[in-house]
């Protein structure tokens, strides 16, 4: 049975939606997973989408979360298509400065680090720890006040920040550039460290 929202009577209209699904359709060879579905979410809301196992409600959150793509229908945020990043140059330059800083922080744990062992798995902790708390796992906007300022200590927190500008508001460059400024201060300091820490190794051999 194909999840439809045309025909259970589950569609909506909203002024301001957030998160807009329009006449989704999906199909499995001969098989319609989803069928004309459409409705909008509003900020502040919570949906749930219920049915017995093959309804489609897995695929519709596939297609969303961009694992999936729809025969046919529109999905959009803030009333912008989905999965569109905005200017291409600000996403590479957002990318960019976010694998500088990885490169970075990579560098300077190779650096300080009394094994490759320890490397690892200190670095693996890092990576998990400061993912979590910088909004790799759950969206910066779930986060109370504190956590939020917590959580831009992190740069993970400032290119979450830079790619929602991109992705929700279709931002170019000029709207990234704190974000870029902050994430460039970051790999900046990180190479700097680093580079102290591989100077003062080779010293002591």
């Amino acid at each position: 049975m194909a999840l439809s929202t045309a025909r259970s009577g589950l569609e909506r209209r909203s002024a301001h939606p957030v998160l807009t699904y329009a006449n989704l359709r999906k199909s499995f060879g001969d098989l319609v997973a989803v069928d004309d579905v459409s409705f909008a979410i509003d900020t502040g809301e919570t949906y749930g989408l219920l049915g017995p196992n093959g309804a489609g409600k897995t695929t519709v959150i596939s297609i969303v979360a961009g694992v999936l793509g729809a025969d046919a229908g529109d999905v959009s945020v803030d009333e912008r298509p989905m999965h569109s990043w905005g200017s291409p140059v600000a996403a590479g330059l957002l990318m960019l400065a976010f694998a500088v800083t990885a490169g970075g922080a990579g560098m300077l744990m190779g650096a300080l680090a009394g094994s490759t062992e320890q490397a690892i798995a200190i670095g693996l902790l890092l990576a998990l720890g400061m993912g979590a708390l910088g909004g790799s796992m759950m969206p910066l906007e779930f986060f109370s006040p504190t956590m939020l300022t917590v959580a831009h200590l992190t740069p993970h927190a400032w290119a979450a920040d830079g790619f929602a500008e991109l992705v929700r508001h279709g931002g170019g460059v000029g709207d990234i550039l704190v974000e870029l400024g902050v994430l460039s201060g970051y790999a900046l300091l990180l190479f700097a460290v680093a580079s102290w820490g591989l100077r003062r190794n080779i010293a002591r051999v």
